[in-house]
């Protein structure tokens, strides 16, 4: 068969392998408190615990963050499924945007942070890539799940709430070779466009370099993609209980595995 001989045709099959798609794609589970352990990851002590700590941020500060465990992905991107979560659960209030979310997928053995757009100057893409590398994947790989989460969102808490005490040295560490420093050859190319540029190259050219070089970068890190770009916001507290409070994100943070 002949496509361009066919255009209704293609349309409605390529209509129902995306429609398919998205009928198939996972489900997000409901957001039943800050712990949602779908994959049972933890004991019941850990949870508690860990309810506990996330309770107590969330009603004595701004700060949100909600951790959420299930078996597998199923195929599916952890980028992508990770801001459908956040699309479904909306962490962190409305405005301030102050939420996090710990996604992790037990059989995959991959986990994401994904953070809010209140907090992306305060929790780069780097710091939560170092986290989840120095932090919580060396508990993971000791089957130590709940004190590995419980790590990494005291890090993350202590992060987003400037409170140094919380922070462990690994994430405070800068890793300038790794995460900040600009590439030697890149360096070698822009002096030779900044030399020769006005010879060679349109002068416009340099403002997108100039952006290039002062833009965030990081390690190991992913964001959504781009129709997550102009957020999502909506929902709203819960008499005395943990909703979602309208919290927008726009892909910021880090994913990895152990």
């Amino acid at each position: 068969m002949k496509f361009s001989h066919h255009p209704v045709r293609f349309i409605v099959i390529v209509y129902i392998c995306l429609h398919s798609a998205f009928l198939f794609a996972l489900d997000v589970p409901p957001l039943n408190g800050p712990v949602n352990d779908y994959a049972r990851m933890f004991t019941a002590s850990e949870t508690q615990e860990l309810n506990t700590y996330l309770y107590n941020i969330d009603r004595n500060s701004d700060l949100q963050i909600a951790v959420l465990t299930i078996p597998s992905l199923e195929g599916e991107s952890l980028e992508d499924y990770s801001i459908r979560v956040a699309e479904k659960w909306q962490i962190g209030q409305k405005g301030k945007d102050s939420g996090i979310i710990l996604v992790i997928a037990a059989q995959d053995r991959k986990l994401r942070i994904e953070v809010g757009y209140g907090l992306e100057d305060r929790i780069t893409d780097a710091q939560s890539s170092r986290i989840i590398r120095s932090v919580i994947a060396p508990q993971f790989k000791k089957q130590e799940y709940g004190k590995g989460v419980l790590m990494g969102v005291k890090n993350l808490a202590g992060l987003a709430l400037q409170d140094e005490s919380l922070i462990s040295e690994s994430v405070k560490e800068s890793d300038d070779q790794e995460e900040d420093s600009i590439p030697l050859p890149l360096i070698i190319f822009l002096v030779i466009i900044l030399l020769f540029g006005s010879r060679f190259m349109p002068g416009g050219l340099l403002w997108p370099l100039f952006l290039l070089l002062s833009g965030r970068r990081g390690g190991y890190s992913s964001r959504g993609g781009g129709r997550f770009g102009d957020g999502f916001s909506g929902g709203s507290f819960g008499g005395g209980g943990f909703s979602g409070g309208g919290g927008s994100f726009g892909g910021g943070g880090s994913s990895g595995s152990w």
